[in-house]
């Protein structure tokens, strides 16, 4: 194993200073791969939010008054309004 650089550290044993050193850099990496899969995941929500408001000029009512249609979109196409509505599919 030597010959590739395996197990040649400055280390030879858990020591204190192999936790200062290494034992750091794992629990952060630890910690971010404990968040960062959910952060992705509101993050997608928030944008996908954003389009939604953008499409009905930035309005919370969902249905515009005194139209014959009622929908608040700019959307022309059903399966455009679809796609941006519903979002992705989800698999158990």
């Amino acid at each position: 194993m030597n010959k590739w650089g395996i197990f040649n550290g400055p280390h030879t044993d858990f020591t204190p200073e192999w936790f200062k050193d290494i034992g750091s850099q794992l629990v952060m990496t630890m910690v971010l791969n404990a968040f960062i899969p959910s952060l992705c995941e509101y993050v997608g929500w928030a944008i996908m939010t954003g389009f939604r408001c953008c499409d009905r000029g930035c309005k919370k009512r969902l249905k515009k008054a005194n139209t014959e249609d009622g929908v608040n979109t700019d959307l022309l196409v059903q399966e455009e309004l679809e796609v941006l509505y519903t979002g992705e599919p989800m698999y158990a």
